[in-house]
């Protein structure tokens, strides 16, 4: 990459100062931090440098170009880019490195603190919290008409000491990247060895994450079944909070792998949390993403209303593949994906990892064209929040899985292979009556498929290559 150098005159009240800006060849608009005297060499404290060259790109509206160099950028402190209204940061880099210190100097001037733990933000951009917002939903609702860019940068964590069981609320976390803004992309950046969370966007309408990998990124607090006490609030490769209304959020080509050990798995993949107006509505979009070793894949925590297209993934190693509680009226829809479910870590139950889970909400999840792969799991598997399995298939491995269901689900143009046996296939939890619906379906090998009392079965042109006989309706 070639450079040319400009001579720019500050006029202060005192002094002139000569800073010879190093701007990219062909490139008038791009600024290169190594004017502000940024090395990379893995020892020089690069962070007032990084700091400097961000905030003049800021405010002369250039990009800020971040070399790559044979080592890294090391910081001591947070990178802390506050901005306002109207303000726009472009960052591009073909994989500089950006390594910080443990743990990183104070800063006063935090953007915010969203876990209950000490949050060490490697690089945080935008405007401060709202110490005195209404409600949690409004803290960053003063980052209107703020847009934010990075493409091609590296977030090391590794210097963070990584605990199994942290022993409370005053341990040290990472945050890799921390941006309150409006507007959002983040592309072709890579996060790796994060103790914490990789990305938190806060207060968006409008984020696209693409391209992006999340290698060794999580953790996870004590929780509530295991360790009596709910210290769980941290551990996430993505963190949404407080998406504003009508926004939308897509997260495309990404691979998420979680933190792991000892037997823990990471807390979450990607979070969705703190929208917490009913009235708000936005749409999620998440495809062709891999997403292991997470408790959870993806969660969505909040009283906004959200809809969720999940496309071309492959989800595995977890707990619960799709958590979506606390609201009323979303809808998670998953297309065309693969679904591993083996064991739980017995962090939130024992047994069987299970493809949903929701409390204290009515969503629904809808599931198209998917392969579920049922690995070496246990029996249960609650499926309370589907609706409909359509063009599915299921390799049930003659374990003999059975489904708790919620009010009515539908099977429609699914194969099961190697499903069913000597127990029922579906039962209910409650005293209220379930309905299930089995339409042209095949079963192929496996045995016997009817439900327990309570729960009304019926098969609609539904065969099984062994004997249609093993196909039971109870109504």
């Amino acid at each position: 990459m070639c450079y040319k150098k400009l001579l720019v005159v500050f006029i202060f009240t005192a002094a002139v100062c000569f800073v010879e800006i190093q701007t990219i060849s062909g490139q008038t608009n791009s600024v290169s931090v190594t004017t502000f005297g940024a090395k990379g060499d893995g020892q020089t404290d690069d962070q007032p440098a990084l700091q400097k060259a961000l905030m003049y790109c800021v405010e002369n509206n250039k990009t800020c170009v971040i070399p790559k160099t044979k080592s890294f950028y090391f910081v001591k402190k947070s990178i802390r880019v506050p901005l306002s209204s109207g303000n726009r940061l472009d960052i591009s880099s073909e994989g500089a490195v950006i390594k910080s210190a443990y743990p990183l100097l104070p800063d006063s001037n935090k953007l915010a603190n969203m876990t209950a733990f000490r949050e060490d933000a490697i690089l945080s951009i935008g405007p401060a919290s709202i110490k005195n917002a209404r409600t949690i939903s409004n803290i960053f609702d003063n980052n209107l008409n703020i847009t934010v860019n990075i493409k091609g940068l590296v977030i090391d964590g590794k210097a963070m000491p990584q605990k199994e069981v942290p022993d409370g609320f005053n341990e040290h976390i990472n945050i890799g990247l921390q941006i309150a803004a409006e507007t959002i992309s983040i592309s072709d950046c890579k996060f790796v060895n994060v103790f914490g969370d990789g990305f938190m966007a806060l207060g968006p309408k409008n984020l696209i994450v693409s391209n992006c990998n999340f290698i060794d990124v999580g953790g996870r607090g004590k929780t509530p079944r295991l360790y009596k006490v709910d210290n769980d609030h941290f551990g996430d490769a993505i963190n949404i909070s407080a998406v504003k209304d009508r926004g939308k959020v897509e997260i495309a080509d990404c691979k998420l792998s979680g933190l792991k050990l000892g037997q823990r798995r990471s807390r979450i993949g990607i979070t969705f949390n703190f929208s917490e107006d009913p009235n708000v509505h936005y749409n999620i979009s998440i495809k062709n993403c891999d997403i292991q070793n997470y408790a959870k894949c993806v969660h969505i925590e909040e009283n906004a209303v959200s809809t969720t297209e999940i496309s071309n993934c492959n989800l595995s190693d977890f707990n619960y593949a799709i958590a979506n509680v606390r609201n009323k009226g979303a809808v998670c829809n998953i297309r065309d994906s693969r679904i591993t479910i083996g064991q739980n870590n017995n962090e939130e139950a024992i047994g069987a990892a299970a493809l949903g889970l929701n409390y204290s909400s009515n969503a629904a999840i809808n599931v198209y064209g998917t392969t579920v792969n049922f690995d070496k799991c246990g029996l249960y598997q609650s499926i309370a929040q589907v609706q409909l399995f359509d063009n599915c298939i299921f390799n049930a491995f003659n374990s003999n899985i059975f489904f708790a269901v919620g009010p009515r689900v539908e099977f429609n143009k699914c194969t099961f292979n190697n499903f069913g046996g000597t127990n029922k296939s579906f039962f209910k939890e409650g005293n209220t009556p379930r309905y299930v619906t089995v339409k042209d379906c095949v079963f192929n090998g496996g045995g016997k498929v009817f439900s327990e009392k309570g729960v009304v079965l019926n098969f609609i042109n539904s065969k099984s290559t062994i004997s249609n006989t093993y196909l039971i309706n109870n109504q």
